[in-house]
This record gives structure tokens, C-alpha cells and sequence, in this order.
């Protein structure tokens, strides 16, 4: 109950910040209904995935536009704020995993993502919760951002220097302030704003008085600080994860000891836009699935599965092939085609 009411004070400020702007926000019937849908199956842990609900993968079918992220993120704000109170994690662990097929939907929903983990930390400092820093780590390619500190920092005096973006991706990859909207018309003022700071690569926005003015920017783009720092929230490519056979470091980042530290495994694992997993990124998909499974029942760990998708076909049948797991349809069906209490 204290996690539930965390996470809707961290979804609610994340919207009513001057980035977003929607005061008075309230939860969609399809929204509050999906969290509490699968409360049972995310929080119940110490059933060791004995519970159906836990084992269940519950598949959000409703339109593009319709509110599904929200309703994802008010799942990561539960268990990030639910693991702090039982004393789950000792070291730093990921508690939530979001993927995608494609970098582009990656890159659009980490400002998001970002947004929230800002609201749950300001909620866990006013409240006095004393919860380690929430944050935000993305998984993506070397083309994108790059892969080591030394190659962050060397990008982003180039950048300065040179007053062009760089051709090896960007060693931030956020274009504004997630949480004023505050950008910069210039590369090198953009560049600026991050930096080493306490020995890690961070940003600050630049607009006095902004949140992320006061505390850094808690979100990271570059593999070896993902992987020294797990972030609370990942998302990342599917593909992304063929690192976890010739990294060893990214193992990390699903709870498999590294370097003799034992960190905690996520307890959510949220699946994207499912119906573009199809022909051999499905397969490809299939198998880097079975062998994480199979690494985490070794450590009697069960994780939640929750998805979504704005087409249904074959759904059932795709999710048995790639999870081996039961689907669960929401919303269910009304008495008719037209008859979707969830959507009105």
C-alpha cells in the first residue's frame, strides 16, 4: 500500500512538471486497471514465481495513443519503491527491464522513463524515505552512444571544441531537460551541460531552478557506467543483449553475479510493440529469452512479464514460442466487438 501511493505521488508530479503540463492528471479505467491487474504477480516474490499470476504474461491490447507507457511506468514506480521498503537490493540492482525492437521507439520513451525516475526521487527526498538514487539506463548500440567513460568524455570536448554534433553518437543522447523542456539551439551549449561529476558521467540542465538543475540528470547512455552503476530502470534493444555471452560486465545487469557481487535480478520485464517480433528477430528473440530463463530458475527467480501491442493476431502463439508461458488478454472482451467498458 505505502508502494502504491509513492508511485502515484511520482506519476503525478512526473506529469504535472513543466515538460509534460497536464495539472489535475488523472488515471484512465484502462490504466489503473492494468496496474492493479497485475499487483499480485509483481509484488508476490517470495513465492518464487510459484504464483500463476507470476508466471502469467499479461498483454496490454489497446491502440496506439491509448495510454499504455503510463500505465508501465506506474508498474516500475511500485516495484522500485516496493524493493526500497522490504530491503531488497544491498548494492545497486536493476529492478525493471523495458524493450523494444527498434532504437527509435528506445530513444522516444527514455525522456519518459527518465521524467518518472526524477519524480520518485524527489518523492523519496520530501517523504524521507532514504531510497537510493532511481535512475534511468539506456542500452543501445555504439553508433548511438558510446560504449566507455573515456569515449564519452573525449566526444564531449569534441563537441565543444568543434560546435558539431559527433559522428559517434552522442555521449547523452537527451536533447532537452526531461523535466522543463529547457534546450539548447547550439551543440556546444548543449555539450556543456554534461560532464564528470563524482566520478561519473552526468548532466545538469541549465535553467536555474529546474529539478535537474539542483541534482544531476539521473539517466546514462554509456555501457561501462550502466554496467558499474546498474540503473534502477533499463531499456534497451533486443539486440543488445547478445553483449550478456562477450561482456561479462553486462551480466550485472540481470541480477547474475559478476566480479563476486551479488545483485538482485529484475522483477519486471516489460516487452514492447510484441507484434514487430516477428520471423527471425522473433526467433533470435526466442533464444536469448530461453537462455535468460534458464540463468535466472537457477537462481529459483521468476520475473514478470507484462507486454503490449495494438494487433492481436496470433498473439497466443507468439508469446507460447518466444516465453513459454500462458497469455493473458487485457482488457478482456464485453458482450460484443463494440463493448469495451475499458476504452470509454
Amino acid at each position: 500500500a505505502e508502494a502504491f501511493m509513492y508511485a502515484n505521488d511520482a506519476i503525478l508530479r512526473s506529469q504535472e512538471c513543466p515538460a509534460v503540463n497536464r495539472p489535475g492528471f488523472k488515471w484512465r479505467p484502462f490504466q489503473i486497471s492494468f496496474i492493479i491487474l497485475n499487483l499480485t504477480g509483481l509484488l508476490h516474490r517470495e513465492k518464487g514465481g510459484s504464483d500463476e499470476n507470476r508466471r502469467m504474461i499479461d498483454l496490454a491490447w489497446f491502440p496506439t495513443g491509448g495510454g499504455k507507457t503510463e500505465a508501465y511506468l506506474g508498474l516500475v514506480a511500485i516495484v522500485g519503491f516496493y524493493r526500497h521498503l522490504c530491503g531488497t537490493d544491498q548494492v545497486s540492482s536493476v529492478q525493471a527491464v523495458m524493450r523494444y525492437t527498434l532504437r527509435l521507439l528506445t530513444l522516444q520513451q527514455g525522456e519518459r522513463a527518465t521524467r518518472l525516475v526524477a519524480a520518485m526521487n524527489i518523492v523519496s527526498r520530501e517523504r524521507r524515505l532514504g531510497c537510493p538514487e532511481f535512475s534511468v539506463g539506456m542500452w543501445v548500440g555504439k553508433s548511438t552512444s558510446p560504449n566507455t567513460v573515456d569515449s564519452a568524455i573525449r566526444i564531449n570536448q569534441e563537441v565543444q571544441t568543434t560546435n558539431t554534433p559527433s559522428s559517434e553518437g552522442s555521449p547523452s543522447l537527451l536533447e532537452r531537460c526531461p523535466w522543463c523542456n529547457e534546450g539548447h539551439e547550439e551543440a556546444r551549449d548543449r555539450a556543456a551541460q554534461w560532464g564528470m561529476e563524482n566520478g561519473r558521467f552526468r548532466g545538469r540542465c541549465s535553467r536555474d531552478g529546474c529539478e535537474m538543475n539542483t541534482s544531476p540528470i539521473p539517466f546514462s547512455c554509456i555501457d561501462e557506467d550502466i554496467y558499474q552503476h546498474p540503473p534502477t530502470f533499463l531499456i534497451g534493444t533486443i539486440d543488445k543483449f547478445a553483449r550478456l555471452a562477450s561482456v561479462p560486465e553486462s551480466r550485472a545487469l540481470l541480477g547474475l553475479r559478476t566480479n563476486g557481487i551479488h545483485r538482485q535480478p529484475p522483477d519486471l520485464v516489460i516487452q514492447d510493440e510484441l507484434h514487430l517480433l516477428t520471423g527471425p528477430l522473433g526467433s533470435l528473440h526466442g533464444l536469448f529469452e530461453a537462455s535468460i530463463e534458464v540463468l535466472w530458475e537457477r537462481m529459483g527467480h521468476v520475473a514478470k512479464y507484462v507486454a503490449a501491442t495494438a494487433t492481436i493476431r496470433g498473439a497466443d502463439r507468439d508469446t507460447r514460442l518466444m516465453y513459454g508461458r500462458d497469455l493473458n488478454v487485457f482488457p478482456p472482451p464485453g458482450l460484443s466487438i463494440e463493448d469495451n467498458f475499458f476504452s470509454k
